[in-house]
């Protein structure tokens, strides 16, 4: 059963998977092992190599290559979506549709069609999605937001921005 149908007190670990083991994996791997109530049971990317070695350096049994093998198999209860963008919409819809729930690395889809889909989807299937905007509270964007908020620098009509991070890292 699910850890919110469980009577109190007593928790059973959620089955998660990811797909797409890209650089931003990492994050995902480190800090799903971080807690307690959760068990990673496989990696999947279209390149078996990057499954492969992130399962090895993130202690993950199970790596595949395929989506719909994963799923079958495994039977995660959630998936981490780690892909580029075009792929979110149609991975976030198969993954829901065999019973997990999803958590997709931003942005979340190509346009507001395609997220107007995934949250279709996910209410027709009883599926909660999440968006990974990790960024909401980092205090710079805070302090931005504020700055906006004040009137400070006028009326915002257009936003760049690049964030970079050391590949060594």
């Amino acid at each position: 059963p699910a850890p919110s149908q469980l009577p109190s007190g007593m928790m059973s670990s959620i089955r998660v998977a990811i797909v797409g083991c890209g650089k931003i994996a990492d994050a995902h791997l480190q800090e799903l092992r971080k807690i307690p109530s959760a068990t990673i049971v496989a990696a999947c990317d279209a390149q078996i190599d990057l499954a492969m070695q992130a399962a090895m350096r993130f202690g993950v049994p199970r790596y595949y290559d395929d989506v719909g093998a994963m799923l079958r198999e495994e039977s995660p209860d959630v998936v981490h979506i780690a892909t580029p963008a075009q792929t979110h919409a149609p991975l976030a819809r198969q993954c829901m549709e065999a019973g997990a729930h999803v958590l997709i690395e931003k942005p979340m889809a190509l346009d507001a069609a395609e997220a107007r889909e995934i949250l279709r989807a996910s209410l027709s299937l009883g599926r909660k999605v999440c968006v990974g905007h990790d960024q909401l509270f980092d205090p710079a964007w805070l302090a931005l937001r504020r700055r906006v908020a004040l009137g400070d620098i006028g009326t915002v009509r257009h936003v760049e921005s690049v964030l970079g991070y050391p590949l060594s890292a």
